[in-house]
């Protein structure tokens, strides 16, 4: 069965929990950018020295630490180095549940990427563990970032749907389209990419044209405005394309990769 497994900017580049001074710092930035463009190799040659900095210095702020092991992991999970990647991750959840809240975002968007490596090596159970996990956490901040929980929904989708249950798969990806609509966001990329799903999801697999068209026609439209919104802003969208990526970093990316047959949509995995 074809699928796509859902993994925003946000899942690539973690918030931490001294955001103020990460965002004010030029590796973050940096490693923002590069992992917008989808640049593994560069985003990796900026994220291990900052760790290993860190972790040589006896005095480094433990929750830097392990914004740099999850930046790190995400990276490493793209490469498909997962072993690695999944002991950053760990070390990662492990400093953030023992200094944070149980409920902070900055534990979801770790559970989240771990969602996602899991699901790429066919762990399908632990994936679906960490997910649900990662989403428990995430509804509870939906007002402040609605795109967040969107994202894990749709993750959920797309392993569901691999697991041949399409019936809770549709139930995901409608909650995913809902929290987008409740919170008014119309132009967001990864709305983009839940639509495409969506409608390739009613057409191929439940073999349902009219809802499928319903789907495509939101799709066009919402591109139809990315676009013009595009035009319009010109050179000053493109010059806060870095800051941008920086400040949204927060577990979960930004465009969809491609799974199987099914167009790229890749996020916030995280």
């Amino acid at each position: 069965m074809t699928h796509l497994a859902l993994a925003v900017l946000l899942a690539g580049v973690s918030r931490g929990a001294d955001l103020s001074a990460a965002g004010a710092d030029d590796d973050v930035a940096r490693y923002s950018a590069a992992y917008a463009a989808r640049d593994w190799a560069q985003a990796r040659r900026i994220a291990e020295p900052a760790l290993e900095r860190l972790e040589k210095d006896p005095f480094s702020d433990p929750l830097r630490v392990a914004l740099w092991q999850h930046n790190l992991a995400c990276v490493l999970r793209r490469e498909q180095a997962y072993e690695r990647a999944e002991s950053l991750y760990r070390q990662a959840l492990q400093t953030r549940r023992g200094l944070l809240d149980a409920e902070h975002l900055d534990v979801a968007d770790t559970l989240n990427g771990l969602g996602l490596l899991y699901a790429a090596q066919g762990r399908d159970e632990e994936a679906l563990s960490a997910y649900l996990e990662s989403l428990r956490i995430r509804r509870r901040h939906v007002d402040a970032l609605p795109g967040a929980v969107a994202t894990t929904l749709a993750n959920l989708a797309a392993l569901h749907r691999k697991r041949a249950e399409p019936d809770i798969a549709l139930e995901c990806y409608r909650e995913a389209l809902a929290v987008y609509d409740k919170a008014g966001i119309a132009d967001d990329p990864n709305l983009v990419a839940l639509l495409h799903n969506l409608e390739q999801f009613y057409r191929r697999l439940l073999r349902d044209n009219a809802n499928a068209n319903a789907i495509a026609a939101r799709l066009k439209a919402v591109e139809r405005a990315r676009r013009r919104g595009s035009a319009a802003s010109g050179p000053v969208v493109w010059c806060c394309v870095t800051g941008a990526a920086a400040l949204l970093a927060v577990g979960a990316g930004f465009l969809l990769w491609r799974r199987s047959s099914v167009k790229p949509a890749d996020s916030r995995g995280l």
